[in-house]
């Protein structure tokens, strides 16, 4: 009893240690912003000691940005003048008023309390302005811990002096420019801060359900996800209705016509809040991608896209198919190292289990029919042998499908190692590639036009004078021709990237794809609660 009695009274002297430390640091003196007598000047200066700053808000950085910045302005005001907000104040307070428009949320800038003199709102606003540009340069999110990173403002003194470019700029593009100079992350940036002037950041989500599952109120309620997302006004006619559907499914990636179908309906149901802050997410990755190699290969699978990328331009560029949410493709970086004619198909044992088995079961001439081959250890089995009945859950042997046309890696692979087991492949069903959303495969990258991709990563493995490949793109049409398995290694071998970015854009648009396997969610946790 006397142990939890003192223990009791340790945390009360320890709780009031801590309020007191509370109201030392939130006593700072006020009365004199509102002293009629000590100059508006004078108070500025008062207002930028470090303890008064500190009241406001402002870490440590953030109070040297916040000084930095007067002391270059000779301790004059920018945003206010005697409680009334300057030309430069207003365009300043429409950038932070929703400062998502830029893939910053609204948590990262402090909030002028109430009854906050406009001197100190014109403080909070300098440094708001700062950090909003320190984020767009320096990123928002730890994506190896999980966590968000520590508020970095631009220097006051360097951002006053780039200020001057405002004669020729507005200051949402020089905002903009703090990002990095990529330009796809341009793109993005700007396409991120035009949409967001176009249309409402409706924060409803919906539920909506397949004409079949909900036939009568099926287009009602589709129409209700178009209208609060503004692509649609609340008295249109059938052809603007269907007009809207294709604009939507443009913007995200989709096949531009007007049919409804599930992957639709899943972009209908997130809000278009929800697909900025993805859009936020989306810069912080390419904020934070190494520098580029001379020559690599970039996959992203929400758009689906395969980039060849060599000497700075884009030297091939496909459509894949990647796996289903079922069978999902994995985020990695490796190197490709050689390229494979003809491959053979070493099934995954998951696969084989699931799919081969069953089909085997129900007709004992699948495996022939589709080329399959089995062994145990190095031993090939003739399949006739096995009793395949008293198999119902474990496929008993390696399958191997032969090389050709016929195989499910097509007639090219790409290959490159990795701990999952995937590659860059050919495929014989050459139709999936004319839908939008193509997730289908089980974990592999199938690849649109991989034969003149594989010829075009030839062309740049014999740039150097010296030490060419042997091997040219004349040479794949040659083995092609043959119809045989050969492997063709490479000289120098090329870094791949296989990326999970779910927003994207190019000169002309931006894309918000779907987050098809919701690896997102974590952070845009992240950043509601940042």
């Amino acid at each position: 009893m006397l142990r939890h009695l003192i223990f009791l009274v340790a945390f009360l002297i320890l709780l009031s240690c801590e309020s007191s430390q509370e109201e030392k640091n939130e006593s700072v003196d006020r009365l004199f912003l509102t002293d009629v007598s000590i100059p508006d000047d004078v108070k500025l200066s008062r207002a930028l000691e470090k303890s008064f700053l500190k009241s406001l808000g402002l870490n440590d950085q953030q109070q040297s940005a916040v000084i930095n910045f007067y002391k270059a302005n000779s301790f004059g005001f920018k945003h206010y003048s005697n409680n009334s907000m300057s030309k430069f104040g207003t365009m300043t307070e429409k950038c932070l008023t929703e400062p998502l428009q830029f893939g910053v949320p609204k948590s990262r800038l402090c909030q002028p309390k109430k009854d906050a003199h406009w001197i100190e709102k014109e403080i909070i606003m300098t440094s708001n302005l700062l950090t909003l540009g320190g984020t767009l340069k320096h990123g928002l999110i730890d994506f190896e811990q999980k966590k968000m990173r520590n508020i970095v403002p631009l220097d006051g003194k360097e951002f006053l002096e780039q200020c001057k470019q405002l004669d020729s700029l507005s200051i949402e593009e020089l905002i903009i420019k703090q990002g990095i100079v990529d330009t796809n992350y341009q793109f993005l940036a700007q396409h991120l801060y035009d949409f967001c002037q176009k249309y409402p950041l409706d924060t409803n989500s919906f539920q909506l359900k397949s004409k079949k599952e909900d036939p009568l109120l099926f287009e009602i309620n589709i129409k209700k996800s178009l209208i609060s997302k503004g692509f649609l006004k609340s008295k249109s006619s059938e052809a603007e209705f269907n007009q809207s559907i294709k604009n939507f499914k443009r913007m995200c990636g989709f096949n531009e016509d007007s049919n409804i179908d599930e992957a639709t309906l899943q972009a209908l149901n997130e809000s278009t809040y929800n697909k900025v802050v993805r859009a936020s997410i989306a810069l912080d990755k390419l904020r934070q991608r190494k520098p580029d190699e001379k020559k690599f290969i970039r996959v992203n699978l929400p758009s689906f896209e395969l980039f060849f990328i060599a000497d700075g331009a884009l030297k091939s560029k496909n459509k894949v198919i990647i796996g289903k949410v079922s069978n999902q493709t994995p985020e990695l970086h490796a190197r490709v190292n050689r390229i494979v004619c003809y491959p053979f198909w070493k099934v995954p044992q998951s696969i084989a289990n699931k799919e081969i088995l069953p089909a085997v079961r129900a007709n004992s001439r699948y495996l022939s029919k589709n080329q399959y081959r089995i062994y145990r250890g190095t031993t090939e089995i003739n399949p006739d042998s096995v009793s395949w009945r008293k198999y119902s859950k474990n496929f008993p042997y390696t399958v191997i499908q032969d090389p050709g046309p016929h195989n499910s890696l097509g007639i090219i692979k790409l290959e490159f190692y990795n701990s999952h087991n995937v590659y860059v492949h050919d495929t014989p069903s050459k139709s999936l590639f004319r839908k939008g959303f193509r997730s289908f495969s089980h974990g592999c990258m199938r690849c649109e036009n991989p034969v003149e991709l594989a010829k075009t990563i030839l062309d740049f493995d014999s740039i150097r004078s010296t030490n060419r490949n042997i091997y040219v793109r004349d040479s794949i049409d040659s083995i092609l021709v043959r119809k045989i398995n050969f492997s063709i290694p490479l000289k120098w071998s090329i870094p791949i990237y296989v990326e999970y970015i779910t927003v994207s854009a190019t000169r002309d648009n931006l894309f918000f794809h779907l987050d098809l396997y919701r690896r997102e969610d974590e952070y845009i946790d992240l950043l509601r609660v940042a």
